[in-house]
């Protein structure tokens, strides 16, 4: 499998008295021994209750918040074998991966078209043009004011500049969440066409998992901080099927891990 990154037994904890962790150490909420590769070529999905950990292993992919234990290594395309961590090679990772955080911070004030500039100085790889050809398809007034949006718009504009970064991996973090359903359809749509290039990947966490689906090739299931599934989406659903039943839907695999794994 040609990995675009990989997570090797990644514990992420919060200073609490909830849990133990690696050297007895104890937390609030633990993120813990998580492993599992982003293969090129494929859409995967990440699932899980409230709670369960996503956007902890989201912001620990992004370097965002430190790990007590384990790595997180990309792989340039082709590979030769060489491993990018944080450490020594965070300007080459900047650039290979964008992230779509599920809220979004920038000065009320700003518009998109100014947000698109203002990247183009800081990153002269930027496609603004690309960046306002895909604002005018998700229907974002490349003038209108961030304050002025409404969270949903927020999140399409968020999208758009991170896609005009061409980056070969898109990490999304609730990217549809109070998007209307054109805007939906229209953001999956382009998801699908960035993996045209089977040299991208995307990793794709939600809780509204007909999103996954539709567009969805492999899957990964949290509970409780710890990974309980990963792989093939139509090998797991055909594992968890009823003879004579249709497949099952990633929400009700997701409930019947969780009852597996709590019972």
């Amino acid at each position: 499998m040609n990995s675009a990154m990989e997570c090797r037994n990644l514990q992420v904890g919060y200073p609490g008295s909830l849990r133990t962790g690696t050297a007895g150490n104890r937390y609030s909420f633990l993120l813990q021994d998580v492993s599992f590769s982003l293969p090129r070529g494929l859409i995967t999905g990440l699932v899980g209750n409230m709670g369960s950990g996503k956007t902890s292993l989201i912001m620990a992919l992004a370097g965002q918040v430190k790990w007590q234990k384990g790595e997180v290594v990309f792989h340039e395309h082709p590979t030769d074998g060489h491993e990018w961590s944080y450490a020594r090679d965070e300007k080459s990772i900047r650039r290979m991966v964008s992230f779509v955080f599920e809220q979004m911070e920038c000065p009320k004030s700003c518009t998109g078209k100014e947000m698109a500039a203002t990247v183009k100085k800081l990153e002269p790889w930027f496609d603004e043009a690309y960046c306002m050809e895909l604002l005018n398809r998700l229907s974002v007034a490349e003038g209108k004011r961030f304050g002025d949006l409404s969270r949903g718009m927020k999140k399409r504009l968020q999208l758009a500049l991170m896609m005009a970064r061409r980056p070969e991996i898109l990490v999304l973090d609730e990217p549809c969440a109070e998007v209307d359903p054109p805007g939906r359809k229209q953001i999956l749509e382009l998801l699908q066409e960035f993996m045209e290039d089977e040299t991208h990947a995307i990793l794709y966490s939600t809780n509204m998992t007909d999103d996954l689906d539709r567009i969805a090739d492999r899957i990964l299931i949290l509970d409780s901080g710890r990974m309980v599934f990963q792989g093939g989406l139509d090998a797991c659903k055909e594992a968890y099927a009823s003879p004579g039943s249709p497949f099952p839907t990633v929400e009700e695999l997701m409930l019947a891990l969780h009852t597996v794994t709590h019972s």
